[in-house]
């Protein structure tokens, strides 16, 4: 990405990973677990701006829900888990930076 402005933007997507977790614990009956998370305008394969996010709606075992979609320019496919996952990494860094460090307090 040089040279390029960080934007954001948001997503939503299915977390499979939660849900079959919650599945797997006795909660037979819960909803698809959708997950509004906010990730980099851009591809962290290559820097190349993604697609344009739509949303797509979906029937799963009778239910219906809306996830967001896109198509990369760049070819890369984005899967939900690594969206997932890219959105919590990037909490991660902006609580960091939000911490002040330790050393730079003055007593």
């Amino acid at each position: 990405m040089s040279g390029q402005k960080e934007t954001k933007m948001d997503v939503l997507v299915l977390d499979r990973a939660l849900q079959h977790l919650l599945w797997g614990n006795g909660y037979h009956s819960i909803n698809q677990i959708i997950k509004r998370v906010t990730i980099s305008e851009f591809c962290p394969k290559c820097g190349e701006r993604r697609g344009k996010p739509q949303l797509r709606r979906f029937c799963e075992d009778g239910e219906w829900y809306d996830v967001s979609c896109w198509q990369n320019p760049c070819g890369h496919i984005d899967k939900y888990q690594d969206v997932i996952a890219e959105a919590a990494e990037g909490r991660k860094k902006r609580a960091g930076a939000s911490v002040p460090n330790v050393d730079d307090c003055k007593h």
